[in-house]
């Protein structure tokens, strides 16, 4: 389905082969981020995803020597551009090249987004970029999000997500002043929004499933780690990238506060050499040039964008509703543990 014909989609349809296979992947590469392609169907507001295939890991040692070499803050940040744009174009290379294999065997080769391994939501504002140009191709690509950590606390978390309308109108055009959010009405909580998933089995698989239900009859399938209260370890993380979140958020405020202030002092000061130019114009004498006061305030960087801090807000939020969830569970568990022993 071409991209202009695509239909946003209000439900993720999942194999559970896919779902499967999209699990092992992620809990293998632990702890890497793993991340891989999604393939499937558009079926008016359904979304299909009927298999995947995972992406290469990246080779961390190439970023670590460009880290610990002698360049200069330029030629790092030049370095790490180069192979960032190296890695792009060699996975859209790995991706269609493996797409075509798989349509040779009649399998499934419709890319309809991708997926990532993110421990507590931790990386999904990372995957802005790599999500805005699959939505920019297919405005119905999803990105299926796996988290491990929650995973061994209960039930499997696969989540779906996808950029708001509003969201990709001004990332397209870059705008995101004050006055664009405003004129927008855009907040923190419209960057991602999410979808249901639904796990689908074929009825040969439902038909196999009833076949050896017989087989388990007599297996005890009691799990009582589910009853288990030990919740340090996701709580701790969960309050670490949370605290992590609001020092960047106030790092964020206090250098656009910052970097404002210092913009406003210049323009008042050039203001006023001006002004006094005009003068010194209309008596006959010299113009006093600008460039001592350009030369005292340096250059100062673009602060208008609030791209960042609607990010930054994003994560807040996100880790903030997370912990809330999850402490309305363990109260759950708390209550029920003590009927039972009651």
């Amino acid at each position: 389905m071409s991209a202009s014909a695509a239909v946003v989609p209000e439900v993720v349809q999942m194999d559970a082969l896919a779902a499967l296979k999209i699990i092992r992947h992620c809990q293998e590469s632990l702890p890497r981020l793993a991340g891989g392609q999604l393939l499937g169907l558009d079926v008016e507001a359904t979304l299909e995803v009927t298999n995947c295939f995972p992406f290469p890991h990246e080779d961390d040692e190439e970023e670590d020597s460009i880290f610990q070499s002698r360049y200069s803050r330029h030629q790092r940040r030049n370095a790490l551009k180069e192979m960032l744009g190296t890695r792009r174009t060699d996975l859209g290379e790995f991706v269609n090249k493996t797409m075509h294999f798989l349509k040779l065997v009649n399998v499934d080769a419709n890319a309809v987004g991708w997926y990532t391994t993110s421990i507590i939501g931790s990386n999904l504002t990372q995957s802005i970029i790599t999500q805005f140009d699959y939505q920019t191709a297919n405005p119905g690509a999803v990105l299926i999000v796996y988290d491990p950590l929650r995973t061994r606390k209960g039930s499997v978390c696969l989540r779906a997500f996808q950029l708001t309308e509003a969201f990709m109108t001004l990332f397209k055009g870059k705008k995101f002043s004050a006055d664009d959010l405003l004129d927008s009405d855009l907040s923190f909580r419209d960057i991602y929004t999410e979808r249901p998933i639904r796990i689908y089995n074929s009825p040969l698989v439902n038909a196999f499933l009833l076949e050896m239900q017989d087989s388990f009859q007599n297996v005890d399938d009691v799990v009582f780690d589910r009853f288990d209260l030990e919740s340090a370890v996701f709580l701790e993380k969960n309050m670490e990238y949370l605290l992590e979140a609001i020092d960047t958020f106030n790092q964020g405020q206090g250098n656009y506060i910052y970097f404002k202030n210092r913009v406003a002092h210049r323009d008042e000061q050039l203001k006023r050499r001006r002004a006094e130019n005009e003068a010194r114009r209309a008596d006959g004498e010299a113009p006093i040039p600008e460039t001592d006061i350009h030369k005292r305030f340096g250059s100062l960087p673009d602060v208008s964008s609030r791209l960042e801090a609607l990010l930054a807000s994003s994560n807040v939020n996100n880790y903030a509703l997370q912990l809330r969830s999850y402490v309305h569970q363990s109260f759950t568990r708390v209550y029920a543990t003590e009927a039972i022993q009651s």
